[in-house]
């Protein structure tokens, strides 16, 4: 099969702790249409082989069929890749077709608990939590979610430094969080962070952007957004953010496989949990 062009950006080497030896079950491929709008095809499962590559795997399981007007990109446990990304086993490729001029996300949330579990290329980085001040409830909501989902997380404070290799989440308020240069792109849209919602302003409001990148929704009280970026060639990082404290606690709780599958980035508002686009 001729595979049509794949997410803007080829996975990054990660070094971190762990090859792929400690990775086992089969890889998993799922087709979605429009950002993960609906799913396109039954996902598939599979052994993995010696030399995979996210071209071979998707060949073997699944059929991504051209359509005008419109281009497939894929990802592997979270992140973009191109065809010829190596695949390991127990590894998670998501495919999604939307318009051809459409903004890339170099990231997603679709996968959780990749890339957390499995990595890059077989290697698994480190992860550290970083909670603002004042986010006590939150953060232990956050950290309880990941370890359930069987994720090793190190607990920081927000702003500590960290290495290129070492994936991120960052939990708070946009004040607290604005100053970082991964997540200052959320307030340059989409063609920057790949995340089609953006707070205004000091964050008490959030955008949420249609496909096309416009304004479809303003939400304020009791909005959170899971959202995930990658700035410079690090490993990615991961936004839980809430426009007051009860957002806050509703995107801390969303981190979990059920809330986040096949969506690109989750928004919570008014009880209810949301795909953006």
């Amino acid at each position: 099969m001729a595979l049509l062009a794949a997410g803007a950006a080829a996975t990054a080497a990660a070094a971190g702790c762990g090859a792929g030896s400690f990775a086992t079950g089969p890889v998993r491929v799922t087709l979605t249409r429009d950002y993960g709008a609906r799913v396109a095809a039954p996902a598939r499962s599979g052994p993995a082989r010696a030399g995979d590559t996210l071209g071979r795997v998707t060949d073997r399981l699944a059929t991504l069929p051209p359509a005008p007007g419109t281009r497939w990109s894929g990802w592997i446990n979270g992140l973009a890749a191109l065809p010829g990304a190596p695949v390991h086993a127990g590894d998670r490729i998501l495919w999604d077709r939307h318009r051809a001029n459409a903004p890339a996300s170099a990231a997603v949330v679709a996968q959780f608990p990749e890339p957390f579990l499995h990595g890059t290329d077989g290697r698994r980085p480190p992860l550290r939590l970083e909670c603002a001040a004042g986010t006590d409830a939150a953060c232990a909501t956050a950290a309880a979610r990941l370890s359930a989902a069987g994720v090793s997380v190190n607990r920081a404070v927000l702003g500590a430094p960290a290495g290129r290799d070492t994936a991120r989440i960052l939990l708070g308020p946009w004040p607290a969080l604005r100053s970082d240069a991964a997540a200052a792109q959320l307030a340059r849209g989409p063609a920057a962070s790949g995340v089609f919602a953006r707070p205004l302003g000091d964050g008490t409001t959030l955008a949420l952007l249609g496909a096309r990148g416009t304004v479809r929704a303003r939400a304020g009280a009791g909005t959170g957004l899971v959202a995930a970026t990658r700035f410079a060639g690090q490993q990615p990082t991961w936004i839980v953010l809430g426009a007051d404290p009860a957002g806050l606690r509703a995107a801390a709780a969303s981190l979990t496989p059920g809330a986040l599958r096949d969506r690109f980035a989750l928004v919570v508002r008014d009880g209810r949990r949301e795909s953006v686009p």
